[in-house]
């Protein structure tokens, strides 16, 4: 089993006495957010040699995945201090003493996304036969918070046959290439790249 956490979190700290001039003040901008995904995986793997000439190698396995995606910020301006040049105070920054602005003026706003989440399961199996002749057949099924609550998972087939060509009786004095491989495939896709608010909405039958 694998569990992988990604964190990646974001502070920007923005002073500007210039913007709404000397009499107006100066203005500061303190913005935060915070991206976590987590990744748990586990799988089984099966080798089997069934005979001289024919191998399996099959493998089952459950992923789960979970993202979040948050932020604040805030902004003020009139500050009193750090006009000009001839006052300056070195070590007083705006945006370290938002409340140092007028009030009045302090507007505060934040995010936060439905938290997504993505379930998978999954399977594979491959016959390979004297390293010449390669069926593959996979299925996966995935189930997202994303989706509408009469159809949570979708599922995705996939089988594929491959030729090693190179290692025919007639390839052996081969020397335009160095490796041959011929591949036929037919799978399914999907993805869950859309609002999740939209899976909610009812929908307009015509």
């Amino acid at each position: 089993m694998v569990l992988t956490t990604v964190q990646v979190q974001e502070n920007r700290r923005c002073r500007d006495d210039q913007s709404l001039g000397a009499a107006a003040g100066g203005s500061a901008n303190v913005s935060n957010t915070q991206l976590l995904s987590q990744t748990i995986t586990h799988t089984l793997n099966f080798n089997k040699k069934l005979s001289s000439d024919f191998n399996l190698n099959a493998l089952a396995g459950f992923e789960y995945w979970t993202t979040s995606w948050e932020g604040t910020q805030a902004f003020t301006s009139q500050f009193d201090l750090n006009q000009d040049q001839a006052n300056l105070h070195t070590r007083y920054h705006y945006y370290d003493n938002m409340d140092g602005g007028k009030q009045g003026n302090l507007l505060v706003t934040s995010f936060k996304d439905p938290t997504v989440e993505l379930q998978s399961y999954f399977a594979r199996a491959t016959v390979n036969y004297q390293d010449k002749y390669i069926l593959t057949a996979t299925f996966r099924s995935d189930g997202s918070s994303k989706f509408g609550a009469n159809n949570k998972y979708a599922y995705f087939p996939s089988v594929a046959l491959a030729w090693n060509v190179n290692n025919e009786n007639f390839m052996k004095n081969n020397t335009l290439f160095s490796n041959l491989k011929l591949v036929l495939d037919m799978e399914q896709h999907g993805n869950q790249e859309f609002n999740p608010v939209d899976a909610a909405l009812p929908v307009a039958h015509l």
